[in-house]
């Protein structure tokens, strides 16, 4: 059903001014919307968090509930606890900050008139819906609170097993250090060896084109020695044939002399004949005076 609703101007302020709402005992559905004023100026309600009603009923019971905030203005919905007593009860409305600030507005008065039941069977009490909303957030939190717990403790549970495995982590990686630690000495050793190998290299090929430079030298001069004993030989063979010429024509020489000789003194003896031919410097002999000369050498005197 559609609430009943009654409108009127609550002043934190707190200038009062005699605002009465009418009800009957076991209302629940009328509905209170008040506008909030600062000394008759309007008043923001954006830094509000939350709205309380506070109610005392006229037997000294209370009553505190939650309202709704709505733009400018306070929704407050009489609950029944708030008619189970026949009289005037004393209610107000009390802002909290989002900063913390709790401030609380002049009063407005609930008249409550009984009806046809007896008042006898409708029991008054006090009733702290805010309270109970309170505690079933706490008890929201609560649970919220024990599932956060449940998940810190799976992620210790999940941490100390990580921390058990950290020593077989520790020892393969001191391995892997060792093992990286050896390849960098060989690898160390290595770039020296192929260092001394590169500078033995560099010596073998200095040594190699000092080789090469002395055999070129000595191809070089045996090329020369060749040429020298090319123009050697080429003067020997020159002499030699030069001896041969002369030898050929002192031979003629003396074989012309010989005959010369010869057909000059025929009527001579064999001795005389050589005797004469020494006396002129020739040395040879007269082996028949009918035949001329036998040469058995020729040598200059």
């Amino acid at each position: 059903m559609n609430k009943q609703i009654t409108r009127l101007t609550l002043d934190v302020g707190l200038r009062d001014s005699y605002k009465v709402v009418f009800a009957k005992m076991g209302d629940t559905e009328r509905r209170v919307i008040a506008e909030i004023k600062d000394n008759g100026e309007d008043y923001s309600l954006a830094g509000v968090n939350t709205v309380e009603v506070r109610c005392r009923k006229a037997d000294g019971k209370q009553v505190t509930k939650n309202a709704t905030k709505d733009n400018n203005t306070i929704v407050i919905d009489i609950s029944g606890q708030m008619t189970t007593c026949k009289g005037t009860a004393i209610v107000d409305v009390v802002l909290y900050g989002t900063d913390g600030g709790v401030l609380s507005t002049a009063k407005f008065y609930l008249n409550v008139d009984d009806g046809a039941v007896n008042e006898d069977d409708i029991k008054s009490s006090n009733e702290y819906e805010s309270l109970t909303d309170a505690l079933r957030t706490v008890g929201l939190a609560k649970e919220v609170a024990n599932t956060a717990l449940n998940t810190a403790n799976e992620a210790v549970k999940t941490a100390e097993s990580a921390m058990k495995q950290i020593p077989g982590y520790t020892s393969r990686a001191e391995t892997a250090a060792s093992k990286a630690e050896e390849s960098k000495t060989a690898a160390a050793n290595s770039a020296s060896a192929a260092a001394d190998s590169k500078a033995a290299a560099g010596k073998s090929a200095t040594a190699a084109a000092n080789s090469a430079s002395a055999a070129a030298e000595s191809k070089t001069a045996a090329a020369n020695s060749v040429k020298a004993a090319e123009a050697a030989k080429a003067k020997a063979e020159d002499v030699v044939k030069g001896i041969a010429d002369t030898k050929a024509e002192a031979i003629a020489q003396i074989e012309a002399a010989g005959v010369e000789a010869t057909q000059n003194i025929k009527g001579y003896t064999k001795e005389e004949t050589n005797a004469l031919l020494r006396a002129a410097g020739i040395h040879t002999q007269v082996a028949r005076r009918s035949t001329g000369l036998k040469e058995y050498g020729t040598r200059k005197a």
